[in-house]
């Protein structure tokens, strides 16, 4: 699911996405947090991943970034947490 025709998640490439994997092509699956470029031996779709929190204040929740995510390419959480207590 990393190389062939462009599907973009959704309905309304399902059609082209059935057609292509049915003649035995490949699909390039866009999700919605983007490329998902699949690794054919581990499965994998490495990409970069933001870590958020969630805060109650009084009677509200909301999420919030924490300041650091996971670098795919470095295979490491980079950034700083200065924005949350954990």
């Amino acid at each position: 699911m990393s190389e062939g025709t462009s599907v973009i998640g959704g309905p309304s490439d399902l059609n082209s996405a059935i057609t292509a994997l049915s003649s035995g092509s490949g699909i390039d699956y866009q999700g919605a947090s983007g490329s998902l470029n699949f690794d054919n031996k581990t499965g994998e779709a490495k990409s970069d991943v933001e870590i958020w929190y969630v805060v109650v204040d009084q009677s509200h929740t909301r999420f919030e970034s924490s300041g650091e995510y996971y670098d795919a390419q470095m295979d490491k959480t980079v950034g700083t947490n200065d924005n949350c207590d954990f």
